[in-house]
């Protein structure tokens, strides 16, 4: 990751609408703790949570803001942000390892979508950890849909699906 990335994603997240502004930030510095306590100086981990949803400022405010459950259509074009911000971010030119982590931050590939790289197997740890952070964060704040969860909620709706163990033994440490 360089400098320009970390330039070129600052200046792109200037398009987020306001819940998605507000995720990546929270997101970005949850992802910053954990760093430093793993001892991670590179900032990887954390630039990709602030990048990650860029894809969604190409999706239309009335499904990103709907109250109410999505239709199939809807579902599927928010399930293809991961693939949105891959493509924006190689237009921009952001390093490989950061395309890849956003790619596949939700741990599928966005069916039915062109030049998708195969999954670098180099990338699983760091996927799985912006994953679980990003879960984590997206559960425990309000959404136009619903209430944010508690903190013991979401740590508890995390361990039933696939997560990252040592950030669910981070997060605990930290809030509970």
């Amino acid at each position: 990751m360089t400098q320009q990335d970390q330039d070129i994603i600052n200046e792109l997240i200037q398009q987020y609408d306001d819940i998605s502004l507000n995720h990546a930030i929270s997101s970005q510095q949850l992802a910053e703790v954990y760093e430093q306590e793993m001892n991670r100086p590179n900032n990887l981990l954390s630039t990709c949570c602030l990048a990650s949803d860029l894809g969604k400022i190409y999706i239309a405010p009335a499904i990103l803001n709907k109250t109410e459950t999505l239709d199939e259509v809807e579902r599927a074009v928010v399930n293809a942000h991961p693939y949105f911000t891959y493509m924006l971010l190689i237009q921009n030119n952001i390093s490989n390892d950061i395309c890849q982590i956003v790619l596949y931050h939700h741990l599928y590939t966005p069916p039915h979508l062109s030049s998708i790289p195969d999954f670098d197997k180099q990338y699983s740890k760091i996927v799985s950890e912006l994953n679980t952070i990003d879960r984590f964060a997206a559960l425990t704040e309000v959404r136009p849909f619903r209430d944010a969860y508690s903190i013991e909620e979401a740590l508890n709706i995390i361990e039933e699906s696939e997560y990252d163990s040592d950030v669910d033994d981070f997060l605990r440490r930290y809030y509970l």
